[in-house]
């Protein structure tokens, strides 16, 4: 058992070792050096290395004549990583640095990106963590992101994408909605319950959640002995062809 772990050991400081010299070396390399080693990573699909060499050449480098490429790279590296904030930081810096950029409106775009997946990440997706816990103000964000590009980019070929992302955000929040109404709902809360079917109702009427929220105030106005409310509800369900 002993040499068992001596030999993990030995072999983690191994790689320590290499990857501390491969840093070094990198270090040493002109920009345009450095360059062709980290899109060498990035092209390879070795994301978290590629990250970690775009953000030392960017930092050694911060105005050379490519370091708009190189910025843009970066942001894509940490995409592609999975660290969306570090992704939604680097957006921020470079939408900074070059406003004027002709990759401006992908930036935005991976900006709202980036914030839309920092507020579920797959490890709560892996393992089906509670979605109260998610970070709202992140999803909300990612909308207002959205909506910027849409706002100043009107003809961009990423305009699609961000409504598309505002469409998943919209969905999102109805889906909140309906299960804080059915929760207040089974408590026998029923003017709670109306209340958040209400905003489904008026915020998100495209979603296509719209059925359980006028489920919810027709089952809600019933409980609270509001007949003639329940039958226009449900005479409103059977005009949209609703069950």
């Amino acid at each position: 058992m002993y040499k068992l772990v001596s030999s993990i050991l030995m072999l983690f400081l191994l790689q320590c070792c290499s990857t501390l010299t491969v840093k070094d070396e990198f270090e040493k390399k002109s920009d345009s050096q450095m360059y062709v080693d980290a899109n060498k990573y990035l092209q390879e699909g070795q994301y978290h290395t590629a990250s970690d060499f775009f953000e030392i050449l960017n930092n050694k480098y911060p105005f050379v004549k490519n370091s708009e490429r190189n910025r843009a790279l970066g942001i894509y590296s940490y995409y592609m990583d999975r660290n969306y904030s570090q992704a939604y930081a680097e957006s921020d810096y470079f939408l900074q640095l070059y406003p004027r950029s002709k990759n401006a409106d992908w930036v935005m775009f991976m900006q709202a990106y980036s914030s839309y997946k920092e507020y579920r990440n797959w490890v709560q997706e892996k393992i089906g963590s509670d979605r109260a816990r998610n970070d709202l103000s992140k999803l909300e964000n990612a909308y207002q992101k959205a909506q910027m590009l849409i706002d100043l980019y009107p003809k961009s070929k990423y305009v699609p994408a961000a409504a598309l992302l505002q469409q998943k955000v919209n969905s999102i929040k109805a889906r909140e909605n309906i299960d804080v109404a059915s929760f207040y709902f089974d408590k026998g809360a029923y003017i709670a319950a109306i209340n958040r079917s209400e905003v489904v109702l008026s915020e998100y009427s495209s979603s296509c959640l719209l059925p359980d929220s006028l489920d919810l105030l027709q089952k809600s106005y019933a409980k609270l002995g509001l007949e003639s409310w329940a039958k226009d509800i449900a005479k409103l369900k059977k005009i949209n062809g609703f069950k």
